[in-house]
């Protein structure tokens, strides 16, 4: 008897860990997701705009942060994630046959969002740099900061140095930055947040920044809302 019941909780359990698994497969598994990608170390999710307009991708770079946007007219990259795992965001690129990037964003000089750029400039032509205008007040180690525009300036690529309220359209692809508190002991609320938006849909990339950026951005009057 004892032996009937284990067998079918095992039959139970067995049956239910098959309808999970489907589910997921459901999920990642259509035109907007793949599920081989989401159980593996390279994989990404993204969101279609859109009429196929363009596509919003986030990369697993481990502990870190680097987001890709793309369309027909114009393709950029926020934030490179670590020296370390910059060979699995070439990779990434690599598989969408991208050499050119019409632009960086750079939310913010910290090595697991940063890091990857100087990796990234030796194989991939960048022609813009998106960063905020930091000093030693900002952020107490910004040796890194210092190499990523000194390298930028050597390569040719346009440093664009980020102020608050600054509007870009590149292609179909309209960037609105605001840059951080620059009044926070927590380097982190000093990142950039943009809004990116393809068409009707937008992603507002906020890097680091936490609630104290946020609510300052709020009560200026900051149209964060966004899509994703």
């Amino acid at each position: 008897m004892s032996r009937n019941i284990n067998l079918k909780k095992k039959t139970v359990v067995i049956v239910l860990v098959i309808i999970a698994i489907l589910c997921l497969v459901t999920t990642f598994g259509g035109r907007n997701g793949s599920f081989r990608d989401f159980l593996g170390k390279v994989g990404y999710a993204y969101q279609r705009c859109g009429n196929s307009q363009g596509v919003f991708a986030f990369y697993n770079v481990e502990n870190a942060d680097a987001s890709f946007v793309y369309t027909n007219q114009s393709i950029g990259l926020f934030d490179t994630g670590l020296k370390e795992t910059a060979g699995i965001l070439l990779k990434n690129l690599n598989k969408l046959n991208v050499n050119t990037l019409d632009f960086v964003v750079i939310t913010h000089p910290h090595s697991d969002h940063a890091g990857g750029y100087l990796e990234l400039i030796k194989e991939i032509q960048v022609k813009r740099l998106f960063i905020g205008l930091y000093t030693q007040k900002d952020f107490n180690n910004i040796s890194l900061y210092n190499e990523i525009i000194k390298t930028s300036n050597q390569m040719g690529i346009e440093v664009i140095y980020v102020t608050y309220g600054l509007t870009v359209t590149l292609g179909d692809i309209h960037l609105q930055f605001y840059d951080g508190s620059h009044s926070s002991s927590d380097e982190n609320h000093n990142s950039l947040l943009v809004k990116a938006t393809i068409g009707s849909k937008s992603c507002l990339y906020t890097g680091d920044a936490g609630q104290q950026a946020e609510l300052l951005l709020v009560n200026l009057g900051c149209d964060l809302k966004a899509d994703i």
